[in-house]
């Protein structure tokens, strides 16, 4: 093709229309001023009357579930599953093992007690991640700076459920 042929091929060509025409690059915007989000490095769960034993509270905000064992120890649990990383779902009603009571995971069923311990097969006495808990001036605190390594797995453990009503 001559140049003079050229020419004409690109004067004749058709243009794009403003909306489709190249833009220039540009820089992601400096947030300078702007902070980002980040949780809070404690979470005030609320008075110890609120938490019944056997009856976990989740936060939500968090990923926190919140339980009460005894009169005055509780467990705060990542509210993700060992393997799937799927969200945990407290089941009252729920029937394992001759028991009632359970967090399930999401994804693949697995069944968790009360203080996160893993009962089914696939994952036998694994326990969920967590975060230290204190009581502070009657007041639940829970430490949302770094989770907990789990204790070793103890596939001899009992579970721990609601007590029956």
């Amino acid at each position: 093709m001559g140049a003079q042929a050229r020419d004409l091929a690109l004067a004749h060509r058709p243009r794009r229309a403003a909306s489709c025409r190249r833009r220039p690059r540009h820089r992601r915007p400096h947030f300078s001023g702007l902070q980002r989000y980040e949780h809070p490095k404690t979470l005030s769960a609320g008075p110890v009357e609120e938490f019944s034993p056997g009856a976990p509270k989740l936060f939500n905000e968090e990923n926190v579930w919140v339980v009460r064992l005894t009169q005055n120890e509780f467990v705060a649990l990542y509210d993700r599953g060992l393997e799937s990383k799927c969200p945990l779902q407290w089941r009252r009603e729920f029937e394992f093992m001759g028991r009632t009571g359970w967090f399930e995971d999401t994804c693949n069923g697995y069944a968790y007690d009360l203080t996160g311990r893993c009962f089914s097969d696939a994952c036998r006495g694994a326990l969920l991640d967590g975060f230290d808990v204190t009581l502070s001036g009657g007041s639940v605190e829970v430490d949302l700076r770094a989770l907990q390594s789990p204790a070793p797995a103890d596939p001899l453990a009992t579970p721990l459920t609601p007590p029956v009503q």
